[in-house]
């Protein structure tokens, strides 16, 4: 009996260890997906009317393109007089603050969702169905 219950401890320590070491691989592979880190660029948007037909997906030419830094900066084409500053991520609440002169102008979005290769974002003002799709260019 004493056997068997050392058997049974000796098994559910290994089935702990075992599926401790699985999380955290899959941990540090799904920080490592949804890095925002990098050069995007705006290729689709979706804003609802209010109306009863769903939003859709609309190709944006020539989009505005976001860099984010490691080190908090980010550097962006959307407003041409400013163009940089620094952000905040917050459990995927960003805030972009872009430096204008004397004066900082915020931005806030939430992250719907991200990959390697793509970021889907919602601006916190927005109370619609709305949405931008960015894809990763480096």
């Amino acid at each position: 009996m004493k056997t068997l219950i050392k058997k049974i401890t000796f098994l559910l320590i290994i089935m702990t260890v075992f599926i401790s070491c699985s999380n955290s691989r899959n941990s540090e592979n799904s920080t490592e997906e949804i890095s925002l880190i990098g050069k995007w660029k705006l290729i689709e948007a979706r804003y609802s009317d209010g109306g009863s037909n769903p939003p859709i997906w609309t190709p944006i030419t020539n989009g505005y393109v976001l860099t984010l830094n490691k080190d908090l900066s980010f550097t962006s084409t959307q407003i041409i007089e400013c163009i940089n500053g620094t952000y905040t991520n917050l459990n995927g609440k960003i805030t972009l603050l872009y430096a204008c002169g004397n004066n900082t102008i915020p931005n806030q979005f939430i992250v719907l969702s991200n990959s390697k290769t793509e970021m889907i974002i919602k601006n916190i003002n927005c109370i619609e169905d709305c949405a931008d799709k960015f894809k990763k260019i480096n």
